[in-house]
């Protein structure tokens, strides 16, 4: 069975949109998850890379099943400072743009 696959011909391109396609669908089950769930909270990290530039990086914890899980909601750079102010701007985006709403975040 390996053989087999090792004939099997990729082009960086289908590699890449399969990446994408499957990230795209672990972050539509993570989201509703959020959804779904009666309450949730959030945890903002952000740190600057080797580069310079700043990185966001918000997790959520959530109820599912009965138990509280936590998952990586979003990551993406922050396109000016790191200020509270940029850090909400980019949180309140992927709120809206998701459809997460603000009454249901308790922390």
């Amino acid at each position: 069975m390996a053989k087999q696959f090792k004939n099997i011909s990729l082009s960086d391109s289908t590699v890449k949109r399969r990446i994408d396609e499957l990230a795209d669908d672990i972050k539509q089950q993570v989201l509703e998850k959020v959804k779904c769930s009666p309450f949730f909270a959030i945890s903002c990290d952000e740190s600057t890379d080797q580069a310079n530039c700043a990185q966001l990086i918000v997790y959520a914890r959530f109820i599912a099943n009965n138990t509280i899980e936590e998952e990586l909601l979003f990551s993406e750079p922050l396109k000016t400072t790191t200020k509270g102010a940029d850090v909400f701007q980019a949180v309140s985006q992927f709120f809206e743009v998701n459809g997460l709403m603000w009454e249901k975040l308790v922390g």
